[in-house]
């Protein structure tokens, strides 16, 4: 096996290829450990809502597709919630019924609406080859809890997610 040094790789600078460097079709570039491979995002504005319930609730999905042998995701949650009066929120990613990462929000006092800004990371180190789906569940001990809560004026909040596909 020969191993080739270069300093710099530059594409054409005009055509149908402009700025573009091409692997020949039945090679496959092989990325370094840890260089980022694709990213996934969106956002889910539906209103999910429950009582102090004891158990995990799931909310939704969100998922990675191609992804590639050996590689990790690297999954960020950010759940829009809200509880009615005191008691305690945990939101949690998932991967079946594997826990992968958790955020806790904790209220006390006389009553009243609690905001819960938690925003989850957390590491799928062995995702499946393929499509991967992760799902946001919530626990509560609080009265009622709420994710995308619609505000009278109907303003709607959006719960936010971003997964980063990494080279293993």
């Amino acid at each position: 096996m020969s191993t080739l040094h270069v300093e710099n790789l530059k594409g054409p600078t005009s055509g149908a290829n402009a700025n573009t460097i091409t692997v020949a079709s039945g090679h496959t570039f092989i990325p370094s450990s840890g260089q980022v491979l694709q990213i996934a995002s969106g956002y889910n504005d539906t209103q999910y809502y429950a009582s102090n319930s004891g158990s995990w609730n799931t909310t939704f999905t969100f998922s990675i597709n191609n992804v590639r042998s050996g590689s990790s995701c690297l999954i960020e949650v950010d759940p829009a919630g809200l509880m009615e009066h005191s008691g305690g929120v945990i939101y949690g990613v998932f991967d079946g019924s594997t826990e992968l990462g958790r955020s806790m929000h904790n209220g006390s006092g006389n009553g009243g609406w609690r905001t819960a800004p938690t925003m989850i990371t957390c590491t799928d180190t062995s995702p499946s080859v393929g499509t991967n789906t992760y799902t946001l569940k919530v626990w509560s001990t609080s009265p009622t809890w709420y994710i995308n809560y619609t505000y009278p004026t109907g303003y709607t909040p959006r719960t936010s997610y971003k997964i980063t596909e990494l080279a293993g």
